[in-house]
């Protein structure tokens, strides 16, 4: 595991969490993710099935809900 971040954006309010503090990294599924990410934040899985998890290069992850465009 590694120091990086999770930022969640989730009912309007933005968290931030080690990665190694909910068990997760870029290495797992985009599922797993939210799993964990549902589990931190006491909510079913279910609520986070619109989400999308980004993980960029440096292994930063994001879970934020999808944009709607038009």
């Amino acid at each position: 595991m590694s120091n990086s971040q999770v930022h969640v954006r989730f009912q309007g309010r933005s968290l931030d969490f080690l990665q190694e503090d909910i068990g997760i990294g870029p290495e797992l599924s985009t599922e797993t993710i939210k799993m964990k990410v549902a589990q931190q934040l006491d909510i079913g899985i279910a609520q986070l099935d619109e989400y999308v998890v980004d993980i960029r290069p440096d292994g930063e992850i994001t879970v934020h809900p999808q944009a709607v465009y038009g």
